[in-house]
């Protein structure tokens, strides 16, 4: 499991721009980052992390890096750097299960 900085999921995102959010959820936003290496990975930006304590966090990343099947997204990493918590995600360039099961009809 890789321990991101805060830093670097900032420079991922492009500063957590609006144009690299992919999706919402209960629990924040997901953008669409790029490490150094050149990996495409999905952000998680837990909004309520001050309602979660740090042993929590961790628990929580460590039954997530447990988890192994062909329907989820691997967890790659995380950051927990003071009251921000992210979460690192492979990225799925094909958009969410959400968009393919509900598609919107123009």
């Amino acid at each position: 499991m890789h321990v991101f900085t805060f830093k670097q999921l900032h420079s991922a995102t492009g500063g957590f721009s609006k144009s690299n959010v992919v999706g919402h959820g209960g629990f924040g936003l997901v953008y669409r980052g790029l490490l150094n290496n050149g990996r495409k990975v999905a952000i998680k930006f837990i909004d309520n992390a001050g309602n979660q304590g740090e042993e929590e966090f961790k628990m929580e990343v460590e039954l997530l890096s447990r988890l192994r099947s062909p329907y989820l997204l691997s967890l790659l990493g995380y950051c927990s750097d003071n009251s921000h918590k992210l979460l690192v995600y492979e990225y799925m360039p094909n958009g969410c299960l959400q968009q393919h099961l509900y598609p919107i009809n123009s």
